[in-house]
């Protein structure tokens, strides 16, 4: 029950409470029962009620609502996740590259841009709050040189590849450890498999693959059909995974 406090109201009584004769008004709006819509509280919302109504009535409702907010304001609020993570943040510059050339948005490349500039200069994992939590792992230099090549920045993708042949390459069967070398880690991972985001050895894959392609550099084209034979066996193996 603490945990949804911030978030929620005591089914129809704190919001009559709040405000007065609009509220019967206010809770046909936004889903308001006798015993709450969500474990007995309320969690206000429009999903009957989803299109706009003209705006002397929009401004009523909003009148309301922001009593409402006032008195959650006054509660312990949320725990919030503000991590900064790299390889998440260069998913996203990816993510709107592609955007912007398939919706012709050039809004979206600039954004791209500033957010790959503000990560380049200093690749760590996670920062909180402007403070460094986490090392830089093979997904945010994988992430960050894929991101460099869809912003057509070839040099800085072929720096991070350097880094990521010197800290984090298998020398003796080929592929990428998910560690740095000088980690300290007892035993150092290498994969193919996703997790919770795809896996940073296919990502370099991707990425050598469009440097091949918008370079015609033969030696990313042989290096990515290197990383693929390292991880043949493991394929064959789970090749749904």
């Amino acid at each position: 029950m603490v945990k949804k406090a911030p978030i929620t109201f005591g089914a129809k009584i704190g919001i009559k409470e709040v405000l007065g004769i609009d509220a019967m008004d206010f809770g046909k709006i936004y889903d308001v029962r006798d015993q709450g819509n969500w474990q007995g509280s309320t969690v206000l919302n429009r999903l009957n009620h989803q299109g706009m109504f003209n705006e002397k009535r929009e401004a009523q409702l909003k009148s309301m609502r922001e009593k409402l907010l006032g008195v959650r304001r006054t509660r312990t609020a949320p725990a919030r996740d503000d991590k900064c993570l790299t390889d998440w943040n260069a998913m996203t510059v990816v993510a709107l590259c592609v955007a912007a050339d398939t919706f012709e948005n050039s809004a979206w490349r600039e954004r791209a841009q500033a957010i790959f500039v503000e990560l380049k200069d200093d690749i760590v994992h996670c920062r909180i709050n402007g403070h460094v939590t986490a090392q830089a792992l093979l997904d945010d230099y994988a992430w960050m040189m894929l991101a460099a090549v869809c912003l057509d920045d070839l040099e800085t993708a072929k720096e991070l590849y350097q880094t990521i042949q010197n800290q984090f390459a298998n020398t003796e069967d080929g592929g990428f450890y998910t560690m740095p070398d000088q980690s300290g880690a007892v035993v150092r991972l290498k994969t193919i498999n996703d997790t919770a985001i795809p896996a940073a050895n296919a990502v370099i894959i991707q990425a050598l693959r469009d440097m091949a392609g918008k370079t015609g550099d033969k030696t990313c084209a042989d290096d990515a059909k290197d990383i693929i034979r390292a991880f043949a066996g493991e394929i064959d193996l789970a090749p749904y995974a």
